[in-house]
C-alpha cells in the first residue's frame, strides 16, 4: 500500500524527501510559507506537523508560543508519540474548514471548548502575530 501511495504521489508531481529533518516551520506575515531543511527552505502553501505537540511547538517555531493553554498543556500533559502517515498538498485551503462538535465540552484555561476546528492553529498563530 505504501509503495502505491508513493508512486501515485510521484506521478502527480510530488517529490518524496526521505530521511530529511525539518529544522523549523517558516512563517512570513502570519502565514506558513514552507519549512527550513538543513541548508534550504522548501516552499509550501500548507504544512502538516506530525511531531508530538509540545515538542513541535517548542522546536519548530522560531517564536516560542507562551499562551495560557500551552503553559497548562506543558504542566499537565505527558508527551506521547504516535505514528502518522501524512500527505502534504500544495493548495489553498477553503475559508470554511471542518469543525467537529465535542460530545462533552472541555473546560481548559478558563474557557469552555465545545468544538474543534482546523482553524484553531491558524487563529492561534494569527493572535501571536506569527
Amino acid at each position: 500500500m505504501v509503495d502505491r501511495m508513493a508512486e501515485t504521489f510521484k506521478n502527480l508531481g510530488g517529490k518524496l524527501l526521505l530521511k530529511t529533518k525539518v529544522k523549523s516551520v517558516v512563517i512570513e506575515s502570519g502565514a506558513v510559507t514552507g519549512v527550513m531543511l538543513d541548508n534550504d527552505i522548501l516552499p509550501a502553501d500548507a504544512v502538516i506537523v506530525t511531531q508530538e505537540t509540545i515538542a513541535a511547538l517548542d522546536q519548530l517555531f522560531d517564536i516560542p508560543l507562551q499562551d495560557a493553554w500551552l503553559k497548562e498543556l506543558r504542566e499537565t500533559t505527558k508527551p506521547s508519540v504516535c505514528t502518522f502517515i501524512s500527505v502534504g498538498i500544495r493548495t489553498k485551503l477553503p475559508d470554511i474548514l471542518p469543525v467537529w462538535r465535542l460530545e462533552e465540552p472541555i473546560n481548559h484555561a478558563g474557557k469552555t471548548v465545545t468544538e474543534i476546528a482546523m482553524l484553531l492553529v491558524k487563529n492561534i498563530l494569527r493572535q501571536r502575530g506569527i
